[in-house]
């Protein structure tokens, strides 16, 4: 309460009025406080209510962005637009940090941090089916009318053309190329088997013989080791034989019998091998599934969302998700047998597809967007 000393008067209503006067004006200034408090207060409830409100409309991709830790990083790289058509197939090589990817005239590579790209090897009528690694780049042209393994030595700038039975699938692992072989019998046979060639001692050995009768062979190379499997019909079903070999040591590790007639996108990572698996004649979606080497146990990973075509690296999933008429890729942990979303991607507007991981685990998509980017997302 404030103190204050009036000179007294002999007219008590004079007095009385300035006694009231006096109080009026040492009350004004806590009105005027509590006026000002309640002009700031009322904005910022307002405010508040608007983000929360915000927040909840934006659902998911805000929520995330503001408060779920980031566990990767994302780098955009962006292409000459005449390398366009060639992204779809691009190799990236962690070591170099560059893109290798074919051409109309030939192999090219893009240094992403000097965004330079750099006429490699020239050719017109090489085939797009090629492997490429920071030594070696190799991949079949006709000679004499004839298909040919060629590979291109990029620390001497030389070509070297070899002799082998007509191929397909070709991957690079070091120094040795793995391909599936064809060797024509007569007009109507061949023999099918997977082979390895060491581009130094050009030794080449056998890794799998494959039956005639098999459809849909595919391959992966992961490491030392290479999962092959074939379509192949048994008691008048289709079903997908699955045969995991030891490169150093030529051994069949394991041969396994998957449930699905429809197998594709396989890695073998942590002695499991990871597969998008479908039945052809049922019309239900996809599931990816999991073979474990060790118990011989095959499982599904549950999910929440309808799933295309995948990549992971054993620990995070890259998954093609359905959204409307078409999907996108998603990043996805797996947590005791289901798929648990860890990202959406909210800061890539654009459509991205073919998931692929490098072998040093950097997570390589392709953009579908106006400057048609390819995305490296490097998790921590």
């Amino acid at each position: 309460m404030s103190n204050y000393r009036l000179t007294p008067l002999r007219d008590t209503a004079k007095n009385k009025e300035r006694i009231i006067e006096k109080t009026r004006g040492n009350m004004e200034p806590q009105a005027m406080k509590t006026s000002k408090k309640k002009r700031l207060v009322v904005p910022i409830l307002v405010a508040a209510c608007v983000l929360i409100l915000s927040l909840f409309l934006a659902g998911p991709y805000v929520y995330q962005a503001f408060f779920m830790q980031q566990k990767f990083t994302v780098e955009k790289v962006v292409f000459p637009q005449s390398a366009y058509d060639a992204l779809y197939h691009a190799v990236y090589i962690d070591a170099t940090n560059e893109f290798v990817y074919k051409k109309e005239d030939g192999f090219y590579s893009f240094d992403v941090a000097k965004k330079q790209e750099t006429l490699l090897v020239a050719g017109s009528k090489m085939s797009y089916g090629y492997a490429a690694s920071e030594k070696w780049i190799v991949w079949s042209a006709a000679v004499n009318n004839e298909e040919k393994l060629h590979v291109f030595n990029r620390l001497t700038n030389e070509v070297k053309v070899i002799e082998t039975d007509y191929f397909f699938d070709v991957h690079l692992q070091g120094d040795e190329i793995i391909y599936l072989a064809l060797k024509p019998i007569d007009g109507s046979r061949s023999e099918v088997s997977y082979q390895k060639y060491n581009i130094l001692t050009e030794q080449s050995t056998i890794i799998q013989e494959i039956e005639v009768t098999s459809t849909g062979t595919m391959s992966n190379v992961d490491g030392n080791y290479m999962t092959i499997s074939n379509q192949i019909e048994m008691d008048d079903e289709e079903k997908t034989i699955i045969s995991v070999h030891d490169l150093q040591q030529l051994t069949n590790v394991g041969t396994y019998n998957i449930p699905y007639d429809t197998v594709q996108d396989i890695s073998l990572h942590d002695k499991k091998i990871y597969a998008y698996v479908w039945h052809s004649n049922v019309e239900q979606p996809g599931e990816i599934g999991v073979l474990d080497l060790e118990t011989n146990r095959f499982t599904t990973l549950k999910t929440s969302v309808k799933v295309g075509d995948f990549a992971t690296d054993g620990q995070h999933f890259a998954v093609a998700v359905q959204k409307g008429d078409s999907n996108s890729v998603q990043l996805f942990e797996e947590e005791e047998g289901r798929l648990k979303r860890i990202s959406s991607l909210p800061t890539i507007k654009e459509r991205l597809v073919s998931p692929r991981f490098t072998e040093d685990g950097t997570l390589v998509v392709t953009s579908e967007g106006p400057d048609r980017p390819i995305y490296l997302i490097r998790f921590k």
